[in-house]
């Protein structure tokens, strides 16, 4: 199976992103794959969630120092799942790597040194915001993933955010391709909760996934047992549902027939 480099990336905090990152991760690992997780994000939400708080130092590191080796900082969990974590420190690439030639490409550069027979999946979980790091996810990756909040949805700024992709595309990556969009925290007991994902499918077609993620509770109580949350309770919606993400996904990142990001952009 050829490896694939996937970026969790919304601008927009609050959305689920580091939940889809991980419990996403989790359900593919429960069909057998292989999963690393690279916690990109300052905040080190994935990596605090898994149970391997860390300053982002290593990271940092490994980013802006030529030719180190990433074996060292894979952290093998219990579970099945592979981490190199991340933390404050990272706030650090920015001014650091300012007048540095190239710097866009520092996580690619990083990923070339994995082997790449070892993993089936490289998940990058990105900050809340779409500047450097986001940047260098973007240009590491063969597909991005936007998860969106549907309770709180609006379609001008995820419009705007796929322009920034798009140029991000053009610029840095141009096999970079959408694997989905995804509606999580889904209210079925809101009014008119349908309406909301029939939103989403008018402007952006087949880009958003058929799947979404319900509402529900255990996917909030599945960090403080540090594991995903088929791990946690395989019986919830939580578990059901990004089970069955992980089914569709798969499936876009085999037939690779989403349509070319400037049609998500300009319809």
């Amino acid at each position: 199976m050829t490896q694939h480099a996937v970026a969790i990336v919304n601008s927009k905090g609050g959305v689920g992103k580091t939940t889809t990152a991980i419990c996403l991760a989790g359900a593919l690992v429960d069909k057998g794959r292989r999963v690393l997780l690279v916690d990109l994000d300052p905040q080190a939400s994935a990596s605090v969630w898994l149970g391997v708080p860390s300053d982002g130092r290593e990271l940092l590191a490994l980013l802006v120092e030529r030719d180190q080796d990433p074996a060292p900082l894979i952290h093998h969990l219990p579970m099945g799942l592979d981490l190199i974590p991340g933390g404050l420190l990272l706030t650090q690439f920015d001014p650091r790597t300012s007048q540095r030639p190239g710097r866009d490409f520092l996580l690619r550069n990083v990923l070339k040194r994995l082997p790449t027979d070892r993993w089936d999946y490289v998940f990058v979980d990105t900050p809340g915001s779409f500047g450097i790091l986001a940047l260098n996810a973007l240009a590491a990756a063969d597909a991005f993933l936007v998860p969106v909040e549907a309770a709180t949805l609006s379609i001008e700024p995820l419009l705007t955010q796929f322009r920034a992709i798009e140029e991000t595309r053009q610029a840095l990556n141009p096999e970079l391709s959408c694997a989905g969009i995804l509606a999580s925290r889904v209210n079925l007991a809101a009014r008119n909760p349908l309406q909301i994902l029939e939103l989403l499918h008018a402007h952006f077609g087949t880009q958003v996934f058929r799947s979404f993620i319900r509402h529900n509770v255990n996917l909030a109580e599945a960090p403080a047992h540090k594991t995903y949350i088929a791990a946690y309770l395989r019986t919830s919606n939580g578990a059901r549902d990004y089970a069955r993400l992980a089914d569709e996904f798969e499936g876009r990142m085999t037939a690779k027939a989403s349509p070319p990001l400037k049609e998500v952009v300009h319809g």
